[in-house]
């Protein structure tokens, strides 16, 4: 089992962060993150489909404030629209979604 509270390589945390979506984990959505969606006209299937099939992007960015890695994941909407979503591992079952854009 992959330790959470390290710092994930990108492929570590694409498949952590598929496979908590995958198998019914918790998808928590942040305020600021459901307001985004709204927004930008983007549905919890949209989230979904970025979330399942997506990449996490680049090196995850360290919260000195919560103690926690936010790792970008990029991917395809379900009308083939790009989305990004700032997600947060939280446990091996728990996902937060801190914002997407």
């Amino acid at each position: 089992m992959v330790e959470i509270n390290k710092r994930l390589e990108p492929d570590e945390a694409t498949k952590v962060i598929s496979d908590i979506v995958r198998h019914g984990g918790e998808i928590v959505l942040s305020r600021h993150c459901r307001n985004r969606m709204n927004e930008r006209n983007l549905s919890m299937h949209d989230l979904l489909a970025v979330l399942l099939n997506g990449v996490v992007e680049g090196s995850p960015e360290y919260s000195k404030e919560h103690e926690q890695y936010r790792y970008k994941v990029t991917g395809q909407t379900i009308d083939s629209g790009k989305a990004t979503a700032v997600t947060v591992i939280l446990n091996h079952r728990s996902i937060l979604i801190v914002t997407v854009y």
